[in-house]
């Protein structure tokens, strides 16, 4: 059975509340009302109960089709989606990730720590430009390969010195991202 993102269980809580709610609320309507006048307002409730769980029919058909717009309109709600944004965000990892590049390593357990970072780092950009841009943006920048065999002078080690030239593959990627996005 697939995973569903934590904003993804709210949501479905949320709308089968108001669902519950609506509906005993249209029952209520229908009882009180037919006290009143039963030969006109038989199916009120009926009524306002279709009225109130219209937009949840309308939400939910729309996210049957395409499940990918809860998350849209998220981004949208939070502002989180928002290309100017988006690239103040990766300016700041550009930055985080020209520190990666030059930072010395000489100890075994300063590679591992540095191999981590860069991990991290990776994840981070990747997971803004699949927010603020697209997937296969994303993907372009993750899949990135050395074909390059330099020996760079800061390296540790041949998979330190590997892992940066991939890192400055990376990190000239994500320059021309943010030069063609001004």
């Amino acid at each position: 059975m697939a995973q569903t993102s934590r904003k993804v269980r709210i949501w479905i809580v949320i709308t089968s509340i108001w669902f519950l709610l609506a509906t005993v609320f249209a029952v209520y309507l229908a009882y009180h009302l037919m006290d009143d006048e039963p030969s006109y307002f038989d199916i009120g409730g009926l009524h306002i109960f279709f009225i109130l769980n219209m937009p949840l029919v309308i939400g939910w058909s729309i996210w049957w089709k395409d499940p990918g717009l809860l998350k849209d309109v998220d981004n949208f709600l939070a502002g989180s989606g928002s290309k100017d944004e988006s690239i103040d965000r990766l300016r700041i990892m550009l930055s985080d990730g020209l520190h990666l590049l030059s930072k010395p390593v000489n100890t075994e357990l300063e590679f591992k720590k540095w191999k981590t970072d860069d991990k991290n780092w990776i994840s981070a950009v990747y997971r803004e430009l699949k927010r603020g841009f697209n997937e296969s943006l994303a993907e372009s920048f993750q899949s990135v390969e050395s074909s390059l065999e330099l020996d760079l002078v800061s390296s540790f080690n041949s998979e330190h010195n590997t892992r940066q030239l991939i890192l400055n593959k990376r990190l000239n990627i994500l320059i021309n991202i943010i030069k063609e996005s001004i």
